[in-house]
């Protein structure tokens, strides 16, 4: 429609405040979306699953959905019961790779308490992306899950890069 990204995003804002379906995905980058820093939380978490920190800010992330409050209420026993997951996944993810560990999040309730959420279309699509970047990234350089985490940390703060970074399409919708 338009030939700036300036111009593309205010397009974007006036067909959305009309109540026109419209997407928009020109200069977004998948590694400075929520999903990414998730992504990157879960790694840490996956490196320490003892340090109940570590544990309490995975079970925040997206992939748990926990929050202030059922992490006050739950105590230790949420606590146990994350990190006894988070050690789940981790052997997953050494054993078949970051994409199983998408799965069973997604089996676990993910999908449904995300897609639940106001934009959990456009917060699914970008999990699903940054882990197929990770799985992709693991296997091409043989990354084991430090490595991998390193590699997303520096991902996210590099700015710009291959087209695969552009974040893709939330729906398949009708839309502009």
């Amino acid at each position: 429609i338009v030939e700036k990204h300036r111009d593309a995003r205010a397009c974007h804002d006036a067909l959305v405040a009309a109540g026109i379906p419209a997407v928009y995905t020109g200069d977004t980058d998948v590694f400075a979306s929520s999903a990414a820093e998730d992504w990157l939380c879960l790694l840490e978490a996956f490196d320490q699953p003892h340090r109940s920190g570590l544990v309490r800010a995975a079970a925040a992330t997206m992939f748990f959905g926990e929050t202030a409050e059922t992490l006050a209420d739950g105590g230790e026993a949420l606590t146990d019961r994350v990190a006894n997951t988070l050690r789940e996944w981790a052997d997953h993810a050494r054993e078949r790779g970051i994409a199983a560990v998408f799965e069973a999040a997604r089996l676990s309730g993910m999908a449904r308490r995300v897609l639940g959420r106001q934009g959990g279309e456009r917060h699914m699509t970008d999990l699903a992306h940054v882990s197929q970047l990770l799985h992709e990234t693991a296997h091409r350089e043989r990354y084991h899950l430090p490595a991998l985490r390193d590699w997303l940390r520096t991902q996210m703060k590099d700015r710009g890069g291959p087209a695969e970074r552009n974040r893709r399409l939330d729906s398949d919708a009708a839309a502009v």
